[in-house]
């Protein structure tokens, strides 16, 4: 469908275009508390002091991560992304260093010696080919410390298209509307996002979208395997809910660079 360098400036384009309003969208606008929330169990349960946020956003999993005492880094392929992650950082203050970037290189971006990284939020199905999802798992794996950690969470692609859900999240803040809604084009899935601006009598709207790759939990832990990672676990997602392929919308891969979860729990 795209050859590598479209499929990027697509998805570069997509997010530079939604940055202003991807708060108002997801609703993490005043949030902090809630993301930071849903980052503490996985933090003292696997006893990391460092992350890496590997397709950070708007930077408030970085965030939350940098109040709960952890040095962090935040990496994103949006420089529009990164900038209100910064000023984010700053409004909070906490100290991130962000980057922008592919996750395909992420190791010469923020360097070894991570404890953890995390792509959160649907990120990794932004890589279309095997062979970049290999160059991510390989790049993780040099990121990480000994004994490091990696968590990628993901929607459960295969229990969606077979419910025939298209629709993502139809929010609403004020004026502005948003409507997420899946194209499945079997190997891809067009992710389209309707913007609709109610202000004046006759409603505006912007139609826009980028392209994905619905992996599946065994794909992604053929790839970390091959990296390298001596053990994959299959979550419902980050307090190491148990995952049910038939009901869980998401599912998080937990893998652990050259040993076993055991170690930290």
């Amino acid at each position: 469908m795209f050859d590598r360098e479209q499929a990027t400036d697509l998805a570069v384009n997509f997010y530079d275009g939604l940055a202003a309003d991807y708060d108002l969208m997801t609703g993490r606008q005043g949030g902090a508390e809630r993301v930071r929330r849903s980052l503490e169990g996985f933090v003292s349960r696997t006893g990391i002091r460092s992350a890496v946020d590997a397709g950070c956003g708007t930077g408030w999993h970085a965030v939350a991560l940098a109040q709960l005492g952890l040095r962090v880094a935040g990496v994103d392929l949006s420089a529009e992304m990164i900038s209100r992650a910064r000023e984010l950082a700053e409004t909070v203050g906490v100290d991130v260093s962000w980057h922008v970037g592919n996750l395909t290189e992420l190791d010469r971006l923020v360097g070894s010696g991570w404890d953890a990284v995390l792509c959160l939020g649907n990120t990794l199905p932004h890589l279309l080919r095997v062979s970049e999802l290999q160059r991510f798992a390989w790049a993780a794996y040099r990121t990480l410390v000994p004994d490091g950690i990696l968590a990628v969470q993901c929607l459960n692609y295969e229990l969606l298209q077979s419910k025939g859900e298209r629709i993502v999240a139809i929010t609403r803040h004020g004026a502005h509307e948003f409507v997420r809604f899946n194209d499945y084009l079997g190997r891809r899935v067009r992710f389209n996002l309707l913007q609709i601006d109610w202000t004046d009598e006759r409603p505006r709207y912007r139609l826009s979208h980028t392209v994905l790759r619905p992996w599946r939990p065994d794909e992604l832990r053929e790839r970390l395997e091959k990296a390298g990672f001596g053990h994959v676990a299959v979550y419902a997602d980050l307090t190491f809910t148990p995952f049910d392929s038939k009901s869980s919308r998401s599912f998080v891969l937990v893998a652990r660079k050259g040993g076993s979860l055991s170690a930290r729990d």
